[in-house]
């Protein structure tokens, strides 16, 4: 990551600029999609804009990668489609690139199962398979998506 200052945002504001662009493109985000959008538009952000949308810990689950502090406050919907936004304490810009980052993720990701998703992150040679110790949550490092995301997008490392 070359870039010395940038914006990185709480994954709650993250999160609810996930949930805001779904509901406008008439996306039902839940627990485990939410999860799979907020680390799609982490890897799409380390490929295209050189550093990370924000910097709470991704690990490898079952499931594959989650982030634990934002499963926490959205477990409480099971399965079921989150339907109000999360505490934060700000707000990912308007018009910004990383606003435009996650509506790319979800315009391109955004009408998949929440399966479909768990298997595209399960893709051999990924970050969370790099990862997966077999139950034990590992944590999935930000230069690992960087590289991955990179090769996978087509962007060539920009220093």
């Amino acid at each position: 990551m070359c870039k010395v200052n940038y914006p990185v945002y709480s994954v709650s504001a993250v999160a609810n600029c996930i949930l805001d662009q779904g509901k406008a493109q008439q996306i039902e985000v839940t627990n485990l999609k939410l999860q799979k959008f907020a680390y799609f538009a982490q890897g799409w952000a380390l490929a295209r804009l050189d550093h990370p949308l924000f910097n709470e810990e991704i690990q490898a689950w079952t499931y594959g990668p989650v982030i634990p502090y934002l499963y926490a406050q959205a477990k409480k919907y099971e399965n079921r489609p989150i339907t109000g936004l999360f505490s934060a304490p700000d707000v990912v810009e308007p018009g910004s690139e990383e606003e435009s980052i996650i509506g790319e993720v979800l315009t391109t990701l955004g009408k998949l199962t929440a399966m479909q998703l768990v298997t595209l992150s399960h893709e051999p040679q990924s970050p969370w398979q790099a990862a997966w110790n077999h139950g034990k949550y590992t944590r999935i490092p930000l230069w690992q998506m960087a590289l991955y995301f990179r090769d996978k997008l087509g962007v060539a490392a920009p220093c």
